[in-house]
């Protein structure tokens, strides 16, 4: 392997863990219902998100609503601004295109197996994940293989 293939290795694998960043961030039915509300507005306030989802019949408080925010802010999906108290929240749609971009190209199907799945609708593509480059492989991975080299009394 030379050292473009470690850096294309190293950026795929970059992508992916942005992929989980993402995915984790919108594994949350509040999430999910904040994002619903934001992407039918072009910026509200954090204190009318609160308000709109109590009158959707979601009940969470305004301290809560921020702190789901701050899970979607750091994941990308969220944007916010502040003007004085007031925190101002929108959607970020570029992201949120490239989740979903990320999350096809993780389930997409390559030519030759697409044209082998349509033949047999049984058939079922294997989905193949980039490897970790080398360097990621010492951290946990290594203390994983010492707890189970370490003999228990």
């Amino acid at each position: 392997m030379n050292d473009t293939d470690d850096l294309a290795a190293g950026h795929e694998y970059h992508e992916y863990l942005d992929l989980k960043r993402m995915l984790k961030a919108l594994g949350d039915v509040h999430r999910l219902d904040m994002l619903h509300v934001l992407a039918a507005a072009s910026e509200m306030t954090v204190t009318d998100l609160a308000e709109t989802l109590i009158n959707r019949g979601r009940y969470i408080s305004q301290p809560l609503v921020s702190w789901h925010l701050n899970i979607l802010r750091r994941a990308g999906l969220v944007r916010t601004r502040r003007t004085g108290r007031q925190v101002h929240c929108s959607l970020d749609r570029n992201r949120y295109q490239h989740c979903l971009r990320l999350l096809s190209d993780v389930i997409a199907v390559p030519a030759t197996t697409a044209a082998a799945a349509t033949a047999t609708t049984t058939a079922t593509a294997p989905v193949t994940l980039p490897e970790r480059p080398e360097r990621y492989t010492e951290g946990p991975a290594k203390t994983v293989q010492t707890l189970k080299a370490t003999p228990q009394s």
